[in-house]
């Protein structure tokens, strides 16, 4: 029985794989300007400084790069949140991931977009005018 497992996964891992592989040819291939497989493969494989060469070294390979890494790093993620709380349904929520983008979103962005300090003086100014016990 467990030759069976052991085939399963392997049979998964390739079909990801394959599935993988296919999903990056489309990706190179598929856009504003749609390029044949072919002369995608002519494009990585030869510079001869056509549109297509250009539209695919300088655009669509880094494209293409940037996602499988980060579908590859969020993959790693949910795998270690998986791993730490021994949950395999483990999601971001257990950790406190939502609370803290809740709170670091508009702290960034009063220090990106505004004066912090200000900002801050002017809010406290604020729930004390509303309330005068606050901070007592």
């Amino acid at each position: 029985m467990s030759g069976m497992v052991g085939i399963g996964r392997a049979g998964g891992l390739a079909a990801a794989t394959c599935a993988l592989l296919l999903c990056m040819v489309a990706s190179l291939a598929i856009g504003a300007v749609r390029i044949p497989p072919g002369d995608v493969f002519a494009a990585l494989t030869s510079s001869n400084g056509s549109d297509a060469h250009l539209v695919v070294t300088e655009l669509r390979v880094p494209r293409t790069a940037l996602g499988v890494l980060v579908g590859a790093a969020l993959g790693v993620a949910g795998a270690l949140m998986q791993g730490v709380t021994r949950n395999p349904l483990a999601e971001p929520g257990i950790l406190g991931v939502n609370a803290g983008a809740a709170v670091s979103w508009p702290a960034f962005w009063l220090h990106t977009y505004g004066d912090f300090a200000t900002e801050l003086d002017e809010l406290t100014v604020a729930v004390k005018a509303a309330d005068p016990n606050v901070g007592d």
